[in-house]
């Protein structure tokens, strides 16, 4: 999951309010747990060869967030620190081709009250490859912007 060079990555960080560059010396777990202060974590893709690091848990930390990063087109704020690198084919991490001037253009700090997890009701599917299925979604709920 690293590379042998150091490698760039950016950090978003929504109490404080920044977007900064980071080295980080391998890409390893337990150096992007100590960066984005969370474990476990979740990725999720930024562009082809980006992807966004964050807290996994962080809407059930207590007390609850109430500073977040408004990402792009996601659905929903992120809490908690975040870190972007890039990926190569093989899936191993690599240093980020985004600048901080074009992530600093797409994330929105906002503070909002986080008001808990909706369940919605199950859904049957038929998946493409796994056949059929039971969809179970969970919705995380926010007050207004500015609400905190």
């Amino acid at each position: 999951m690293s590379e042998r060079n150091p490698m760039r990555g950016i950090l978003i960080d929504p109490v404080a309010q920044t977007v900064a560059a980071v080295t980080l010396l391998n890409g390893e777990l337990d150096t992007i747990y100590a960066l984005i202060e969370a474990e476990p974590i979740d990725v999720r893709p930024v562009t082809e060869r980006d992807d966004l690091w964050i807290d996994d848990e962080a809407l059930l930390r207590r007390p609850a967030p109430t500073c977040y990063a408004q990402w792009g087109d996601y659905a929903h704020p992120i809490a908690g620190k975040q870190l972007i690198l890039g990926h190569n084919d093989e899936g191993d991490c690599i240093s980020t081709q985004l600048s901080v001037e074009r992530v600093e253009r797409a994330v929105r700090f906002t503070r909002r009250e986080f008001r808990g997890i909706r369940e919605e009701p199950e859904r049957r599917i038929v998946h493409p490859v796994l056949g059929p299925a039971t969809l179970h979604r969970r919705v995380a709920e926010f007050g207004p912007e500015g609400e905190s």
